[in-house]
Order: structure tokens, then C-alpha cells, then sequence
């Protein structure tokens, strides 16, 4: 049985069986529930969010600046990171960064840096225990990896790097830098 014959069974007024369907499938078997998702309902609207699922759309809502705005992120992420492109809907500053991004980073070299993220990322999930905090397990770790091995600068340890970057401590991070 599919998502959607699971998911349109469940009444509309049961917002957490909704909710909790789309979680067991997104964790246990997202290939197919996008898959699905994309072949019969490109567009699933839940209770709390809607999924949009065909890259053509995405690509549209993303350039709706407007309409689907960062701007709530920037209180959040400004005074922990700085002004970044992350918070900012699509001024100066994300052109800017773009281009110091392509000018330091060679396109060939995408698949290796990508190989180094997917490593960081799981290096970070494993060492999880049961709960996991996103920011220092992986937001953190994988630039780092990235810088350590990619660029050349391994630095004296995680911990350290990040203090430096940031200019405060922050949360756990591994200490090895491989």
C-alpha cells in the first residue's frame, strides 16, 4: 500500500496521524515516497506544510523572494554566524559570496568535496546518541572537513577552528581532524 492510500484514509481533522504517516515515511522509505509524491501528487499540502516535490516548481518557489522569505532566520542566524546568504533573500550579499565560493572552488572538484561532506555527515550521525544536535554534529563538522582537507588547513583541532571562525566556544564538535 502506498503513502497517499495511507495518508487519504487518515480523516483531515487528525492533524498527528497526517503528520506522523509523512515522518515514518520520510525517515523509512523516502525514495518511494517521493517518488510517489511526485508521480501522483507533485504538490502534498499537510496540516502544517505543504511538500513540493518536481524540481520545476521548486525552482520556482525559490525565486519567490517575497512570497517564500528567509527573513525569519536572520535573527537566529546573525548573531550566532553572522550575516550570511542563508538569512538574506537574494541582495548583494548572496551574489558576493557566491562568487568568492566559485572563484575558491573548482567545479571538477564538486564530486570530491561532496564525497568529504557525505564522510563528515555520517562521521557526525554515528557518533549521535539518541538524540542529535544538527548544528554541531553536521553544520559545523562539514565545513571544517571541508577546510581541513579540501583546502589544506587542518588546523590544531575542531574546537579551536571554530572559536577562531566564529569568534566564541560553541557545542561539541569532534576533536579529530583526520
Amino acid at each position: 500500500m502506498g503513502f497517499l492510500v495511507q495518508y487519504d484514509a487518515i480523516p483531515d481533522t487528525d492533524v498527528q496521524a497526517r503528520l506522523q504517516l509523512f515522518y515514518q515515511w520520510l525517515r523509512n522509505d523516502w525514495r518511494s515516497l517521493f517518488a510517489e509524491l511526485r508521480r501522483v501528487r507533485p504538490i502534498l499540502r499537510t496540516p502544517a506544510f505543504a511538500v513540493v516535490t518536481r524540481w520545476a516548481d521548486v525552482i520556482d518557489l525559490l525565486s519567490r523572494h517575497q512570497t517564500f522569505t528567509v527573513e525569519p532566520y536572520r535573527p537566529k542566524m546573525d548573531p550566532s554566524v553572522g550575516p550570511v546568504m542563508l538569512a538574506r533573500d537574494g541582495p548583494e550579499i548572496n551574489w558576493h559570496e557566491k562568487s568568492i565560493m566559485r572563484s575558491l572552488l573548482r567545479w571538477d572538484d564538486l564530486p570530491a568535496v561532496r564525497r568529504v561532506a557525505g564522510e563528515a555527515t555520517l562521521e557526525g550521525l554515528a557518533e549521535a546518541d539518541g538524540t542529535l544536535e544538527l548544528v554541531s554534529a553536521v553544520g559545523c563538522r562539514v565545513p571544517l572537513r571541508v577546510v581541513h582537507r579540501y583546502f589544506g588547513f587542518p588546523g590544531p583541532d575542531d574546537v579551536t577552528m571554530l572559536q577562531l571562525v566564529q569568534g566564541h566556544a560553541v557545542g561539541h564538535v569532534s576533536q579529530s581532524h583526520q
